[in-house]
Order: C-alpha cells, then sequence, then structure tokens
C-alpha cells in the first residue's frame, strides 16, 4: 500500500467498508491520504453527528496522523 509517484491514486477502505481516497503527495512520503470518518447517534430525542477529517502520512518512524479536524456532521 505504497504510492512513490505523485499523483498516484490509490483505493483504500476502513473497517466498515467504506471507500476513500488515498494521493501521493510528494518524494518525502510513501503516501498521504485524507479520510473522512462520520459517526451519528441519537441524544435525547436528537439526531447529532460527528466528523473526524484527517491526513495520515507514512513516514519512516511510522505512520502519523496530521491535521485532525473535528467537527459536526
Amino acid at each position: 500500500m505504497t504510492a512513490r509517484e505523485k499523483g498516484v491514486i490509490i483505493s483504500w477502505s476502513d473497517r466498515e467498508g467504506r471507500g476513500v481516497i488515498q494521493r501521493a503527495e510528494g518524494p518525502d512520503v510513501e503516501f498521504s491520504f485524507t479520510a473522512v470518518h462520520q459517526a451519528s447517534g441519537s441524544y435525547l430525542g436528537l439526531t447529532v453527528g460527528l466528523r473526524v477529517t484527517f491526513v495520515l502520512v507514512n513516514t519512516d518512524s511510522g505512520v502519523q496522523a496530521q491535521d485532525v479536524v473535528v467537527g459536526w456532521a
């Protein structure tokens, strides 16, 4: 699951099987992709949703999460 050339696009799925797009960003990383995870639930009769957006970068020291953003879905 690596992409060493800029512009290479690979498909990836999370544990729930939702499709996510990953894309190579540059020569200093093996791959980088943005994953959006959405969860919703009911609380006191209201439906609330939470969306977490993050970028995973595979470096020599391992996979690191960057630019983590949490917001309402």
